[in-house]
């Protein structure tokens, strides 16, 4: 977390069955996104 003025790639391990969501699978494009059974991402909520 102290790397704050360059980009950086994190490589995590996520267990199968850890139900992380939303999820885009491994060598398949961003438009494959894939979500929890009725939970679709709301892609206008802004924080």
């Amino acid at each position: 977390m102290a790397i704050n003025d360059r980009p950086v790639v994190v490589d995590f391990t996520v267990n199968h069955d850890a139900m992380v969501w939303p999820m885009v699978g491994p060598g398949v494009s961003n438009d494959n996104i894939q979500y929890a059974r009725d939970m679709a991402p709301n892609w206008e909520h802004q924080d």
